[in-house]
């Protein structure tokens, strides 16, 4: 393989690695958030359940709180994609179209985070109100 078509080949892989290991990142977050809860959890634990260095996590997400948001909008955008999906089903029936799309955004809220994190964000939020939490 020429030296151009290699060098050419490298920042893809490159890249599909640092996706894939910032999608680690992000699941161990998720997972300890859920577990320990958003203060009880350390960014170095978020690292070690990883196997990265703490700035490679800080690489990827620029703060626990950054990391935080993360978590939730990838929950944000299962509920828009689940939420899309049942809107097929209603079939005229407003009233069940609703039931069912809060019946999703609890569930997948609920999965999503502890009610500790939630509140953590829900107090970023009131601090710093033009955040995007």
């Amino acid at each position: 393989m020429p030296q151009s078509a290699r060098a050419n080949a490298k920042p893809g892989l490159r890249a599909r690695q640092q996706a894939q290991r910032k999608q680690q990142i992000l699941g161990a977050a998720k997972s300890l958030f859920t577990t320990k809860g958003f203060d009880e959890t350390s960014v170095a634990e978020i690292a070690a359940e990883v196997e990265v260095s703490v700035p490679t996590v800080f690489n990827h997400y620029g703060s626990k709180v950054e990391l935080l948001l993360a978590v939730i909008l990838t929950g944000h955008e299962k509920v828009t994609r689940r939420a899309q999906k049942a809107r097929v089903t209603w079939e005229g029936d407003v009233y069940g179209g609703v039931a069912e799309i809060l019946d999703v955004i609890s569930d997948i809220s609920d999965d999503i985070l502890s009610k500790q994190a939630w509140r953590h964000a829900e107090a970023t939020n009131i601090q710093n109100p033009g955040s995007p939490f």
